[in-house]
């Protein structure tokens, strides 16, 4: 394979992130050994180090998101433990009403 085919995988990850996409764990990981098998392969001509760099680039913007999600994720399940404690006190306060 030529550089060619990096260049190729980076810019298919890319688009989906320019696009909001936000890929699952399965996608990442296919995704990850089309990248692997590509840069394998590669010829590491003269514009490698910019493949290089566009891919490290990637990683950490991939990165981003999923802290993101992660805190978002949190963030849900905080909100959804004070509905239930909410829910509780409320079904609580109407059995003494009752």
């Amino acid at each position: 394979m030529s550089d060619l085919s990096v260049a190729e995988a980076l810019e298919a990850l890319e688009r989906e992130l320019a696009a909001g996409l936000v890929p699952d764990a399965q996608h990442l990981a296919e995704w990850r050994a089309r990248f692997d098998a590509a840069a394998s392969s590669a010829d590491r001509g003269p514009g490698w180090p910019s493949l290089v760099e566009r891919a490290h680039a990637l990683a950490a913007q991939v990165d981003r998101l999923t802290l993101e999600l992660s805190q978002r994720r949190d963030e849900i399940r905080r909100e959804l433990e004070h509905q239930a404690t909410g829910n509780r006190a409320l079904k609580g306060y109407g059995s003494t009403l009752a």
